[in-house]
């Protein structure tokens, strides 16, 4: 879920890329801890979908409690970065803006 989360916040923020790699990649640069926080999202999503079961990861001692509590934190940031703070600077952006008379 939290994988679809990541490919819905890009898709939504106007994304177009084909997968979601590319859709990463474009949001973020290469070496940002925002690329390494998306690209974590999106590997970790793969494999669990691939494991099939809870119970399946359960066995492989991927700990999948704990990584997906880090990935919803993880999310949240992402949410920060993208969207939370570009909003609120172009807030104060606009309120030190230079007004134009006439």
């Amino acid at each position: 879920m939290l994988r679809l989360c990541v490919e819905q916040l890009l898709t939504e923020l106007g994304y177009k890329q084909k997968n979601l790699a590319d859709k990463i990649k474009a949001a973020a640069p290469e070496g940002s801890p925002l690329r390494s926080i998306l690209n974590a999202c999106r590997l970790a999503g793969n494999e669990f979908v691939h494991a099939g079961t809870f119970e399946e990861l359960d066995k492989s001692g991927l700990q999948p409690e704990l990584i997906a509590d880090a990935l919803s934190t993880f999310i949240n940031q992402a949410v920060l970065q993208l969207v939370s703070i570009p909003k609120e600077a172009r807030k104060i952006e606009e309120r030190f803006r230079p007004k134009r008379n006439g």
